[in-house]
């Protein structure tokens, strides 16, 4: 939930405070003390980071893509605007296409044409940004300087041979205008870095300084002109530098946006990671828990039968004889409680195989009804202090004398769980009955029997146990 707005006391309204850039993730990173350092790194005269690998990942992140981007498009616009021109000269001024004044438009559109193809080869290619910057400078610059002679070349060429400067073909508020134009979107949108837009307004200004002093008549107004071409050079030579200095605090801001929440993500990624860990942990101290609690209650009922059948030898007279009826089934109910005592602990010894599932089921013959004999009798003594009749059932006539294959330790555990269960929660007076019936269900390999126990109260003072699908098609057969 989030936490509701402060309340200023002075002026009685609330205080929202503005969302974080990071969303959820920031108040984490505050929650934990941490700080997103977004100043932006030391620079230089030109505005590069004195850090060389970051201003090698601005190159490539950032003006790379921006020139094979932006810089097609201003070589297509310098294409069309020279085909115009050299069109309107053709057809309009009717001018031959073999005057002087005409080859260099047609060289600009060719510079142009092949800086196009040679930005669209680099970003094809994924060349290194060195190449795209190279092409780049070459191009704008070559047509920064050619592009103020076209009209004034014939008379640049007279005032050489004569002396004499000729008029003018345009109004030479279009070479401003031309001038500035150029600069102006070199500034703007190309993304150079300042220092080589300053050779191409170099390149630019030395242009117009030639083109200026041998076309014009009076050096005044040549220097006048020269100085706010200049201005203007220097106004578009700065505003290039802010506009790359604004596109690296992004640049920058965004990255170290971008490293600290992926730094957060992989905390978090960690932290889910040790909370597997924990919980994994917390999983095997509650199986080793469990597996206690079992071994704890495997343990009990033989346990329990022991002092039943000990406390009832204690209650024999002096003068009876080892040799008797009772004395000798008191033993042998002894000696299989200790035999299910003993295969517990070395279950208890055998854990790390039944941990990586290695456990092997030892199957051998059982004679049904000396098992059903054997694992009922110890819980005689028990049932009888208990004050609770255990009532067992006979066999069936095809099953008295059947035997089949099963592993007789996990099968008396079983038997044995079930009837201390019915025999601890059925109170004094009522009765456990004890059943082994033969049903239709075979397990699916045909092979391996299985017993299903079921303890259920048939009335208020009543369990029955059952134990059902014992299967006799496998390994039944007559004892010898």
């Amino acid at each position: 939930m989030r936490e509701p707005p402060a309340h200023d006391p002075a002026h009685g309204r609330a205080e929202h405070k503005p969302p974080s850039i990071l969303g959820d993730d920031a108040s984490s990173i505050e929650g934990r003390g941490a700080t997103l350092e977004l100043k932006l790194p030391p620079q230089n005269f030109w505005g590069t980071f004195k850090d060389a690998e970051r201003e090698a990942a601005f190159r490539t992140e950032f003006v790379k893509p921006g020139l094979e981007r932006v810089g097609p498009k201003g070589h297509a616009i310098i294409m069309l605007v020279v085909t115009f021109q050299t069109l309107v000269r053709i057809i309009v001024d009717g001018m031959p296409f073999s005057n002087p004044e005409i080859w260099l438009p047609v060289t600009n559109f060719v510079v142009s044409l092949l800086g196009l193809t040679g930005l669209i080869a680099s970003r094809r290619l994924r060349l290194r940004v060195i190449y795209s910057e190279v092409l780049t400078t070459v191009s704008y610059g070559f047509v920064a300087f050619t592009i103020q002679f076209p009209e004034r070349l014939t008379g640049i060429m007279d005032r050489l041979r004569t002396g004499v400067v000729t008029e003018l073909v345009l109004d030479e508020s279009l070479f401003s205008l031309r001038f500035c134009a150029i600069l102006f979107f070199c500034a703007i949108f190309v993304p150079l870095r300042p220092e080589i837009f300053a050779v191409i307004t170099a390149t630019s200004m030395a242009s117009v300084a030639i083109v200026e002093s041998l076309s014009s008549a009076t050096s005044s107004g040549v220097m006048v002109r020269l100085v706010l071409y200049l201005l203007c050079a220097s106004l578009c030579a700065n505003g290039r530098r802010v506009v790359m200095h604004v596109h690296r605090s992004q640049w920058h801001f965004h990255r170290t946006v971008d490293l600290a929440v992926l730094e957060l993500r992989e905390e978090q990624r960690a932290r889910a990671r040790n909370l597997l860990t924990l919980s994994k942990a917390a999983a095997a101290k509650e199986a080793r828990s469990n597996l206690i609690r079992v071994v704890m209650h495997d343990l009990r009922s033989p346990l329990m039968s022991v002092t039943a059948v000990s406390a009832a030898l204690d209650r024999m007279a002096d003068e009876t004889r080892l040799g008797e009826g009772r004395v000798r089934e008191h033993i042998g109910a002894l000696n299989t409680c200790a035999a299910l005592m003993e295969h517990i602990i070395s279950d208890m010894l055998d854990f790390e195989r039944i941990d990586s599932g290695r456990l092997e089921l030892v199957n051998r013959p059982i004679h049904l009804g000396r098992f059903l004999e054997l694992v009922t009798l110890p819980f005689a003594s028990q049932a009888a202090a208990r004050g609770v009749r255990l009532d067992v059932r006979p066999l069936a006539e095809d099953l008295r004398d059947a035997v089949v294959s099963a592993d007789v330790r996990r099968l008396q555990q079983c038997v044995n769980n079930g009837v201390s269960n019915a025999l601890k929660f059925t109170p004094a007076g009522g009765s456990v009955t004890v059943t082994m019936l033969e049903v239709s269900s075979v397990a699916p390999d045909g092979e391996q029997g299985e017993v299903d126990k079921g303890a259920g109260a048939a009335g208020p003072n009543r369990a029955s146990i059952d134990l059902a699908r014992v299967d006799v098609n496998a390994a039944a057969e007559e004892p010898p």
